[in-house]
């Protein structure tokens, strides 16, 4: 065999595939194609970063740990995003002081073009994250633990973003359970989201009720909010035919005992894409809700609409960069006294996932957001 044949490297092929399927973000064919060359020793530093970043994507991350700690050892100055993706590996572990390590290792790395403010903006945000944990871990329990509402109303699909109306004797939820509207038309398990309601007679909530057409149709509607005199209804509803966006917010009014045909909050307010989440300050003059229109500080945002001298609703103002974070912000609620917010934050220092804040509105600001803490 002649020197030349001897040299061919077998996986050369498959690298360039490899490299391909990763750049289209199919990252569990990328695994499949990806773990045999480890398997047979092969160490090419960007197989191994591939390999460890795609079990990142999936949320698989105990199996990241490996390729990344072997990527590091072979190459310590790989490049910033290495760090910074294992870095939320062990974040998400919950091994915080392995990810406070590779975040401020991403944060001394020199930066590619591709490596911009925003990347060094979410990684700061990650390292405040990781480095509050251990205080949030120990802070005391204050609030009594949750009570899980009976079977009759709860069931074995997704319920939330919960809003009782303003007589507490009404509580409107979403859910994509079968017995919506659109679970009518459709054969299979895969229903879109309506909104359904509870209602308190003699001290004990009865059993479901679906909001009826127009309200609700065969697409997602949900995320009810209401004016403190329980007359208007702002909600999101999504693909309509007079849709501004994907997703926008709606208000419907009480007449007598029925809601009106919901109207589109227009151009002013909804924007192309996701607009939802809506929560109606207590004077009816103001609405928090959640965006992720272009222009805001991570992947959705909260923003409030006001109306002006003409009753109309002004162009939304994003809450800032106290309340906002480079990551997701959502499910607002503004209490009575117009200024304290409640909302769920994926950005915030938090015990996982996304967790539930507080901020309150003085001398012209919001404050720091605090963690509402456990249970």
């Amino acid at each position: 065999m002649s020197q030349a044949a001897r040299a061919v490297n077998p996986d050369d092929g498959n690298l360039k595939k490899a490299k391909a399927l990763y750049a289209e973000d199919n990252y569990k064919e990328t695994i499949a194609l990806v773990e045999p060359m480890m398997n047979r020793g092969n160490e090419n530093e960007d197989l191994l970063y591939m390999l460890a970043s795609s079990y990142a994507f999936i949320s698989k991350y105990e199996k990241a740990v490996a390729p990344f700690d072997k990527l590091f050892s072979i190459n310590p100055f790989y490049s910033g995003t290495a760090y910074y993706e294992s870095g939320f590996v062990y974040s998400e572990l919950k091994q915080f002081d392995k990810a406070i390590q590779r975040y401020e290792l991403f944060l001394k790395s020199p930066l590619t073009p591709e490596e911009d403010a925003r990347y060094v903006h979410r990684a700061k945000f990650k390292l405040q994250y990781a480095r509050q944990q251990k205080e949030l871990n120990s802070a005391p329990e204050k609030l009594k633990a949750p009570v899980r509402m009976a079977d009759g109303i709860n069931s074995k699909e997704p319920e939330y973003l919960p809003m009782l109306d303003p007589t507490g004797r009404k509580l409107y939820f979403t859910s994509d359970r079968k017995g919506g509207i659109s679970s009518e038309m459709a054969d299979d398990a895969d229903f879109d989201e309506d909104l359904f309601f509870i209602e308190k007679i003699n001290g004990t909530w009865n059993a479901p009720q679906l909001m009826p057409e127009p309200v609700n149709t065969t697409s997602n509607d949900g995320a009810a909010s209401f004016s403190a005199d329980g007359q208007m209804m702002v909600y999101g509803a999504c693909e309509r035919e007079d849709g501004v966006g994907g997703c926008d917010l709606y208000i419907s009014y009480l007449e007598g005992n029925q809601w009106s045909k919901p109207v589109n909050m227009g151009d002013v307010v909804n924007s192309e894409v996701w607009d939802v989440h809506s929560s109606i300050s207590y004077d009816g003059n103001k609405i928090i809700f959640v965006s992720n229109r272009s222009g805001g500080y991570g992947s959705s945002d909260l923003y409030v609409t006001e109306r002006n001298v003409f009753g109309d609703w002004g162009i939304p103002t994003n809450l800032g960069s106290i309340v906002n974070t480079p990551f997701e912000e959502q499910s607002p609620f503004l209490s009575q006294d117009g200024k304290t917010l409640y909302f769920s934050s994926y950005g915030h220092p938090g015990y996982g996932g996304f967790d539930i804040f507080k901020s309150v509105f003085e001398n012209g600001k919001w404050s720091v957001p605090v963690n509402l803490g456990r249970p």
